[in-house]
């Protein structure tokens, strides 16, 4: 069977690797570390922009040099955290609801190189970013509980009654 290649959107895609330029549907970012949390985070926040948008993609793999983005010349040997497992487990940790992305690999016209983009459809409505307290924090509540004290920024009350007035 053969197949055959959509040349609209493949011509976008190599519009894109030759001169990209980032719009309310067109993200690009570096290349993130993927197993760091901070750098997950930035790139499930690009994507949940996009969901709420009503769709774009995400760009891996260029950064700005002198007000044009390039590829980034810090590219892994090994692009597998990019994949499309990886990236839905990222928006499935990270967005509320829940919503699938695709992930392409585009080789650079000129290059040669590969590059990950991310296809995000916008069809969810409002996605919201999940949060996780700090296990810090987290351990300074339960340490409140077993044995409160009284400091400058933590007073202990008895029951609060919610339907007086006063309290």
């Amino acid at each position: 069977m053969k197949i055959t290649l959509n040349r609209d959107i493949n011509s976008r895609f190599e519009d894109w690797l030759i001169s990209p330029t980032e719009t309310l549907d067109f993200e690009v970012k570096g290349w993130p570390d993927l197993n760091d949390a901070e750098a997950r985070g930035t790139v499930a926040k690009a994507m949940i922009a996009l969901e709420n948008h009503g769709g774009g993609f995400l760009l891996i793999g260029f950064s700005e040099n002198q007000g044009r983005l390039i590829p980034d010349p810090q590219r892994p040997t090994n692009l597998a955290q990019y994949g499309v497992d990886e990236i839905n487990a990222i928006i499935k940790k990270c967005a509320e609801p829940f919503f699938h992305a695709h992930v392409t690999f585009q080789r650079h016209p000129v290059t040669g190189d590969e590059f990950p983009i991310i296809q995000v459809a916008g069809k969810q409505g409002i996605v919201l970013m999940k949060i996780t307290l700090n296990r810090d924090i987290n351990s300074r509540f339960e340490d409140w509980l077993i044995s409160p004290t009284e400091t400058l920024d933590f007073e202990v009350k008895g029951w609060l009654d919610l339907n007086d007035a006063e309290a």
